[in-house]
């Protein structure tokens, strides 16, 4: 019972404050269960400073001559406890702070990044996420972007340059020394040193002697990917050149060696190892080669 003459305010405050902290309980109860774990934790703390309770609340201060009404002290001693478990719950609650991974793959490797992203990293290719819409890539990867709600643009950081898209699918190598990027779906921008260049599906892009040069793809850009070289009628120093980058080695022919415009192939490679299609590029065109440090030289062609 109040025990003053405005007792009929004080009591409209109660029922106030009362109702809204039931609100915020509720609230925090529905959207936090480890708000639960805090009150077992604190359900027993009973020692409240009564006194200074009773200033937060009122704002008033507190005098010994100045009758102190149950109501209130009940309230304050609450308004306490309430305090309290805001803080135990803010201190117990789960953090959600990105935390940075590097990931190098040893041979073909999927990797779902925090987005749901999909990125297919070729061996030895190096991806580190640096939030959960950028990364910094090393060597080759194929990425699969998912689209956002509020459309956050996804960026990769490249040694040169950065790649900057919405939902897309593509490709990016920088284990070269010509930076590639390879459009399967969707749109990307290509930044580097003050210049840009928009791709889109079916167009590809390198950085050759610090330029962005632009082209199209072939239907082997993406071999590297699913392990599947396939070649119909092709001429022999384009296929190499597919051959070159799909296994992320250096194919050379041999100076001041002709090669005729009628040696074509047409095969399938399927897992291959690289030594198994020169085997078979022997077997098919008669070459003759030499393997190095780098790769491979063509000595001679019988086609």
């Amino acid at each position: 019972m109040l025990e003053s003459k405005n007792s009929h305010i004080e009591h409209n405050k109660l029922n106030q404050w009362k109702s809204e902290a039931e609100e915020t309980l509720a609230i925090l109860k529905h959207n936090a269960p480890s708000f639960d774990e805090a009150v077992d934790t604190l359900k027993d703390y009973k020692q409240y400073d009564h006194k200074t309770a009773y200033e937060t609340i009122t704002g008033s201060k507190h005098t010994d001559d100045n009758t102190i009404r149950p109501m209130w002290t009940l309230a304050a001693s609450a308004a306490a406890a309430i305090m309290v478990l805001l803080t135990a719950y803010f201190l117990m609650r789960p953090q959600n702070n990105f935390h940075s991974e590097t990931i190098v793959a040893s041979a073909l490797n999927e990797v779902i990044l925090k987005d749901k992203s999909e990125v297919t990293l070729d061996a030895s290719a190096k991806l580190t996420t640096l939030t959960p819409r950028k990364v910094k890539l090393v060597g080759r990867g194929f990425f699969k972007v998912k689209s956002t709600l509020d459309k956050d643009k996804f960026v990769v950081e490249l040694n040169k340059g950065t790649v900057t898209v919405i939902g897309t699918r593509f490709s990016i190598n920088t284990n070269t020394n010509e930076n590639e990027i390879a459009v399967e779906e969707g749109k990307v921008e290509y930044a580097y040193n003050g210049q840009k260049v928009i791709l889109t599906a079916g167009q590809s892009a390198a950085l050759v002697d610090g330029q962005i040069v632009t082209n199209t793809i072939s239907d082997n850009t993406f071999s590297w990917k699913n392990q599947i070289l396939e070649f119909s009628d092709t001429p022999l120093e384009q296929a190499i050149e597919e051959i070159s980058k799909h296994y992320n080695i250096k194919i050379a022919f041999e100076k001041n060696l002709t090669l005729k415009s009628a040696c074509l192939i047409t095969t399938k490679f399927k897992n291959e190892s690289a030594d198994q299609m020169m085997k078979e590029l022997k077997s098919l065109l008669g070459i003759s080669y030499l393997k190095n440090s780098n790769g491979y030289l063509i000595t001679s062609i019988k086609c």
